[in-house]
């Protein structure tokens, strides 16, 4: 392995800036970003992907636990192929190789109708080896999931990993709620990624963002 030790690399070609291993460093910036606004509990943008009539959306090895406390993830008008479906969660463990992590999820939350009977708060409910973010989910463009998570992880030795979902949406009943439900997965296994899929069928479209919240 060789190795160069110097004080300073300036730019060859003036305004330019220096790109190492395809990342552009220049005037503080890094890839265009401000490397000197990311200070604690700052959105720090990790991956993301668009789903074209895809089976799963899979993100493996973006957690770091030196650098984040926790993850926000946000998904823009996801979109079933088939109709009135569930919208699911599996963490992740592993590493780059990852794999889902099975075991009782458990969750309680609240459901609020806004155009008609039936909201509820619930609890002691449980999923083998997933999570159901958002139920009855429709194909039609109105029924899109715009949906706001707050992923925790652990880190193989505190804690257990769970996922906090917020969302609002039309379902297939064209009734509107705002569902507010928290999945747990009472395991110490460090989670390192996170997948997401519907219960039947493929995701059709739409797209999911993955943040870290800068310790």
């Amino acid at each position: 392995m060789s190795e160069i030790q110097v004080n300073t690399i300036n730019e060859y070609t003036g305004a330019s800036g220096v790109t190492i291993d395809g990342v552009l460093l220049k005037d503080g910036n890094v890839d265009g970003v401000d490397v000197s606004a990311i200070v604690s509990g700052s959105l720090v943008k990790l991956t993301s992907a668009t789903a074209s009539n895809s089976s799963e959306l899979v993100f493996d090895n973006f957690v770091d636990n030196d650098l984040y406390s926790l993850y926000k993830i946000y998904t823009h008008h996801i979109l079933p192929a088939t109709d009135n479906t569930n919208f699911w969660a599996k963490f992740r463990s592993g590493g780059a190789s990852g794999s889902d992590m099975t075991g009782t999820y458990y969750r309680a939350g609240t459901a609020m109708v806004a155009d008609t009977s039936g909201s509820t708060v619930f609890g002691n409910q449980s999923s083998s080896n997933f999570a159901p973010i958002v139920p009855n989910n429709g194909a039609n463009a109105d029924e899109s999931l715009i949906v706001e998570l707050t992923y925790r992880v652990s880190d193989g030795t505190n804690g257990i990993s769970s996922i906090k979902a917020d969302t609002a949406f039309q379902n297939t009943s064209d009734n509107v709620r705002n569902q507010v439900v928290t999945h747990l997965l009472e395991s110490t296994t460090a989670a390192t990624g996170i997948k997401f899929q519907m219960e039947s069928g493929n995701i059709a479209s739409g797209s999911i963002t993955i943040y870290g919240v800068k310790k």
